[in-house]
């Protein structure tokens, strides 16, 4: 909507709104804001609105001219908010006011948007949540045991075998030398085995001193 107000002049302090018009005729004799200035022509200017709503000045062919934000009007020019027009002794001033849009719903102006509804879940990432983690295996569970070496097996064995020949030594009677013969040759079987199995055990100690640096 277009305002006009005389700031300067007689007739200083009137105002028109445009309303529905869309021609403002300004004169002595105008149809729509007359002048008693005696240096203003009878229909001295107009002011026009095109199909867009943009208001236009022209001068109709008056004696004097009309000047538009202090320069001479020589053809027709867009009037912004704020404009000043100068006709004879008369100053008026141009306001502009953008139309107010009211709807009954406020959500007409500026509709919300749709939420995205969200994905249903699937049966393999439902599986992955629920799934637990795997506890993490050890370097002592991943490494293999290592095997006994060949002289540990022999090692064992013998000492079943002089197990067994204790055993027939004191279930069978022998005769005295028989006797104190297979008991030297025990006693050195014996000594045998049990370096054998001192050796066994010092084996063993450096594997288990291995397996604890690893």
């Amino acid at each position: 909507m277009l305002r006009i107000v005389v700031t300067s002049g007689p007739e200083k302090g009137r105002s028109l709104d445009s309303n529905e018009l869309k021609e403002i005729e300004i004169g002595r004799q105008a149809r729509h804001l007359r002048l008693t200035d005696g240096r203003v022509s009878r229909v001295h200017c107009c002011l026009e609105k095109n199909d867009a709503g943009t208001w236009f000045l022209a001068d109709r062919h008056s004696k004097h001219g009309t000047s538009h934000n202090g320069r001479l009007l020589t053809g027709r020019v867009r009037v912004e908010d704020g404009d000043r027009i100068n006709i004879g002794h008369t100053v008026i001033r141009c306001f502009i006011s953008k139309p107010v849009v009211v709807a009954d719903d406020p959500r007409m102006i500026n509709p919300a948007k749709p939420e995205k509804p969200a994905k249903p879940a699937t049966a393999s990432s439902a599986k992955q949540r629920v799934q637990p983690a795997q506890p993490a295996q050890s370097t002592e569970a991943k490494s293999a045991p290592r095997e006994q070496p060949q002289r540990v097996r022999q090692s064992q064995m013998q000492a079943s075998e002089v197990r067994s020949l204790q055993e027939r030594t004191t279930v069978e009677p022998v005769s005295t030398t028989s006797k104190k013969t297979g008991e030297a040759a025990a006693d050195c079987w014996m000594d045998a085995i049990m370096s054998e199995m001192e050796a066994f055990e010092e084996e063993e100690r450096e594997i288990e001193e291995e397996s604890n640096q690893q």
